[in-house]
């Protein structure tokens, strides 16, 4: 077999013609910017970490802030990708930053050992395993364990150092309401003012026919807060009527099935302010009487001059009496025919509802989540809305002194009140030659919760009792005062008054500084995490410096992390135009379609001898074997 005589190891030296080819191609030592390249890349790397001090900075300096806003969310999402980021330009930094101080060592001169600890230790796992497997404990084992423990606390600093709390503020805010002492200025059916009976009694339509948890609920159907009725509340423990009671979550009897527009209520936060309001009470005896059509029919056709009151043309009518100023209490009497009752034999079938209206003033406890409001607590007014005109000074009984007998009028208009109301619901489309339907005000006195009327009967309404009738006769005053005196304002729609368009006169608005409660994220740096952020990024930045400077500093080829070093003047390499300050990876390049091999290069000996080999003019070379020694 044709064997190529290789140099045995005692012999290894540069050959001939290599040092021939060296002579032929002369290099200079390396200056500072031999490789700007790798400067580049290095200074790029560099700069990533201080990616890491900003941010620590402005989460620093954002800590306090609303969380919710457009940047503080963007530091919030940027620190999830921290963990991840953070270790790998770490280790690229620290990883050319070992090896540029080893490459640099190497040419000052320093022992295997400390190449062996610098250049094994260039990851986490390699700085805690080198002294292991190199069975040697070197100075810079902890300095360097130390060091690399920087990188995972480091990304779990980059996460932790953000986060979000809970906080809340309380803002004054001035919430507006309408008042119910308003101006009433409908006059009814033909008059100049006629189209604001079209919402008005849409909206008082719609109140008697809602649900029953419409009803019970302590905001309509418009978000408009419900004010109860104070004497239907369960009273203190103490017994003192002026003191607050509080409103239960169920069973509440309200004063009015709209409640009151409030203007300032935020869509969020918790609102807490107080309406200082009020409400017409009516209290009735009623009766059951025999029906006389010529009176019923006298009241419909009556020339009201100093009575007021109305006729539905149906089976309801009202008649009431004006009194100014008031020196006794305004009354009216609310009648309503059954001529067709179920019993046939019943012979009492008009129902005679003789009423005295009282003013209440309260004040109410209201607390708003969002938009959804809760009456707490109520208690009598310390100080009346009254908004009267000229009568101040004068000895005015509140209690007898209403909306219907004068109470913040301008002129008379109100008593068209009656008027109005009692055909808000009229039935009389709905009769025939001989029967009139009950209308849903006659259905509201019987059932609250059902008011349209089934079948072709009309109610016997006084056999509820003077409480229920009183009640509710209560509630439906009250719904169509306030339907009436804001029509256009009710439905969701509340605004500051506005001068008179001519649709309805101007009503009056109340007012009360609250607070609105906010409970928003905060964003919260923790201060531990970010002094070791800071350091970690601080160390990773220090050493992306130095990796550069100790780059600009080498002198010679760059040998200690390519595999193409450990062909560098191997005499069983062949390789003509080595250069001593060929840089490792300039090699490998060079080289890249040659053959290379560990090898057992003398196979025909007794003992062999491993060594990397190219193969080259018919060179012999053996496989490593087990059986085989080698020296």
């Amino acid at each position: 077999m044709a064997q190529t005589s290789f140099p045995h190891k005692s012999d290894q030296k540069i050959s001939p013609q290599i040092v021939e080819q060296t002579a032929k191609r002369p290099q200079k030592a390396r200056g500072p910017l031999s490789s700007k390249e790798q400067i580049f890349l290095d200074s790029v790397i560099a700069i990533c970490s201080i990616y890491f001090v900003v941010f620590a900075i402005l989460v620093y300096r954002h800590q306090g802030q609303p969380a919710t806003s457009a940047f503080n969310a963007s530091l919030l999402e940027a620190s999830r990708y921290g963990p991840t980021i953070f270790p790998i330009i770490f280790s690229a930094i620290v990883a050319n930053f070992l090896k540029g101080l080893a490459a640099l060592k190497l040419e000052k001169g320093t022992s295997t050992l400390t190449m062996e600890h610098l250049l094994s230790s260039r990851t986490v796992f390699g700085a805690v395993i080198a002294p292991i497997t190199l069975k040697s404990f070197h100075v810079l084992t902890p300095v360097l364990i130390i060091l690399w423990a920087l990188s995972p606390f480091g990304g779990q600093a980059s996460l932790r150092i953000i986060s979000t709390k809970p906080s809340d503020s309380s803002t004054p805010t001035n919430f507006t309401y309408l008042a119910f002492a308003s101006p009433f200025g409908n006059e009814g059916t033909g008059s100049a003012s006629a189209e604001a009976l079209i919402p008005a009694n849409g909206v008082f339509t719609a109140a008697l026919t809602g649900s029953a948890g419409d009803k019970a609920s302590p905001q309509d159907a418009y978000g408009n807060i419900k004010i109860p009725i104070f004497e239907k509340l369960p009273p203190p423990a103490s017994g003192n009527n002026t003191q607050w009671r509080n409103i239960p979550e169920s069973g509440v009897v309200w004063s009015s099935l709209t409640g009151i527009p409030v203007l300032g209520i935020p869509t969020s936060g918790t609102s807490s302010f107080i309406l200082n309001t009020g409400y017409m009470s009516s209290d009735c005896g009623v009766s059951g009487q025999d029906f006389d059509s010529a009176f019923f029919k006298n009241l419909c056709h009556f020339n009201y001059t100093s009575l007021n009151g109305g006729c539905s043309g149906a089976n309801t009518a009202i008649q009431a009496q004006m009194i100014s100023i008031p020196s006794s209490p305004p009354n009216f009497v609310f009648y309503a025919d059954a001529s067709y009752p179920q019993n046939i034999n019943e012979t009492k079938l008009l129902t005679v509802a003789n009423c005295t209206i009282s003013m209440n003033y309260i004040e109410v406890q209201v607390q708003c989540e969002n938009s959804t409001c809760l009456s707490l607590a109520a208690r009598p007014s310390t100080n009346p809305p009254m908004h009267d005109f000229g009568i101040t000074g004068q000895n005015i009984n509140l209690t007898q002194y209403t909306p219907l007998n004068g109470l913040a009028q301008d002129g008379t208009t109100f008593t068209h009140f009656w008027q109005n109301v009692i055909n808000a619901t009229n039935s009389v489309v709905g009769c025939d030659t001989s029967f009139c339907p009950p209308s849903l005000l006659e259905g509201y006195l019987v059932d609250p919760n059902n008011s349209i009327p089934s079948g072709i009967f009309t109610p016997l309404i006084y056999e509820q009792g003077d409480e229920l009738i009183s009640q509710r006769l209560t509630q439906l005053i009250n719904t169509y005062w306030i339907n009436s005196i804001a029509p256009y304002s009710i439905t969701g729609n509340f605004t500051l008054p506005t001068p008179d368009l001519g649709l309805s006169s101007d009503y009056n608005i109340d007012s009360y500084m609250g607070s609105v409660r906010t409970q928003q994220d905060l964003i919260n740096c923790n201060d531990a995490w970010l002094a070791i952020l800071l350091i970690s990024s601080l160390v990773m930045l220090l050493c992306g410096i130095a990796g550069i400077i100790l780059d600009m500093l080498r002198q010679g080829p760059d040998i200690l992390d390519h595999f193409g070093a450990l062909l560098r003047d191997v005499p069983y390499v062949n390789d003509p135009d080595h250069t001593s300050m060929e840089d490792a990876v300039d090699l490998s390049n060079r080289m890249r379609h040659d053959t290379i091999r560990l090898c057992d290069i003398h196979p025909e000996e007794d003992v062999g001898y491993v060594a990397i080999t190219s193969s080259h003019d018919g060179q012999v070379v053996g496989k490593i074997e087990n059986e085989r020694l080698y020296r």
